[in-house]
């Protein structure tokens, strides 16, 4: 009886601790500070919160993906419709899930796929970090399904369809990281195989895959190019590799990665996203929509993106302290 009653209270205490953790975690604040967003569960269910067959440009990939596309700066300047779609650290496959579960209600003329899953294990992450980031992604319901979350991580954070305003600075030697070699960096079949399994699904639903390689000193080299130019031969894509183009875009390495090359931020993203914008008008038919009735929504985004990008820039540029306040409400 003893033996049972002690057990009663360790299974309680253990209960309550795990509700108390849970309470914590599933914040607003919380999921923002550490990106849970942008885990597939937290992806999609923003995702479909956006309007049925509303978005023409769907980005897929890991985190490169969402700091390297601005979707309100595409709107603003081309009334492009589109979301960065990313996944923390997302295996190729969690992006052709995310990609799936995007067609459901979404029918995009063009999806961009960031090369650098293509070189990513496809392996589960067996630490303890990444279970409990896949049991939160996969399992919790709170983040899964119910809607308090839509809203709330929109507006309490700098996260914008999917791309989040950054203005870290954490410079980085770039002079030789594309020098051009002949050699070639393989990619895995499993990912090949993957890769194949989302050209399907684009295919089967009228949508045009497109890869396309962020600027990152520290994820690609030459190497890396060659083997996906060759793997987009191959399989009829476009290919197109930023590194090539950070001279034309003027990436200047010493100011535009939040963290010594691995990703852009705002300053970076701004150049990308120009840049990328041009190509897809210059390549793909897409719809102007600022005429349309779906233009409310989105110019509702435009003034306060505006406004903290704007900040960021200047962070970036030393006109600002990062808490110094400015007269933006």
């Amino acid at each position: 009886m003893k033996k049972k009653l002690v057990n009663n209270i360790a299974f309680f205490t253990l209960l309550i601790t795990i509700i108390v953790a849970l309470g914590h975690v599933m914040t607003p604040q919380f999921m923002v500070k550490y990106h849970l967003a942008n885990t597939k569960a937290g992806v999609v269910t923003l995702l479909q919160a956006e309007a049925k067959d509303s978005l023409d440009v769907l980005v897929v990939g890991d985190s490169e993906s969402y700091t390297s596309v601005s979707p309100v700066q595409l709107w603003e300047k081309y009334g492009v419709t589109s979301y960065a779609a990313g996944q923390i650290a997302a295996r190729l496959s969690e992006s052709r899930d995310i990609l799936a579960t995007a067609m459901e209600t979404q029918s995009p003329t063009v999806v961009l796929l960031e090369t650098n899953s293509l070189y990513r294990n496809d392996k589960k992450d067996d630490s303890l970090q990444g279970k409990i980031s896949e049991y939160i992604s996969d399992h919790c319901t709170l983040i899964k399904q119910h809607d308090c979350w839509k809203s709330p991580i929109h507006t309490a954070s700098n996260n914008y369809k999917g791309f989040w305003i950054n203005y870290d600075v954490v410079p980085c030697d770039a002079s030789n990281y594309m020098t051009p070699t002949d050699q070639e960096e393989p990619i895995c079949q499993e990912n090949l195989d993957t890769l194949h399994e989302m050209e399907e699904i684009c295919k089967k639903n009228g949508a045009e895959l497109v890869l396309y390689s962020a600027p990152s000193p520290v994820n690609y080299n030459y190497a890396k190019h060659n083997a996906l130019a060759e793997l987009a031969e191959k399989e009829g894509l476009s290919y197109l590799d930023l590194n090539l183009c950070s001279e034309e875009m003027a990436i200047d390495w010493n100011t535009d990665s939040r963290d010594g090359g691995d990703h852009l931020n705002s300053a970076g993203a701004e150049k990308t996203t120009d840049y990328i914008g041009q190509y897809l008008m210059d390549h793909y038919s897409l719809k102007d929509r600022r005429n349309m009735k779906i233009a409310k929504s989105w110019n509702s985004l435009v003034d306060e993106y505006n406004a903290k990008s704007e900040r960021a820039i200047q962070i970036i540029t030393g006109k600002l302290e990062p808490n110094q306040k400015t007269a933006m409400k």
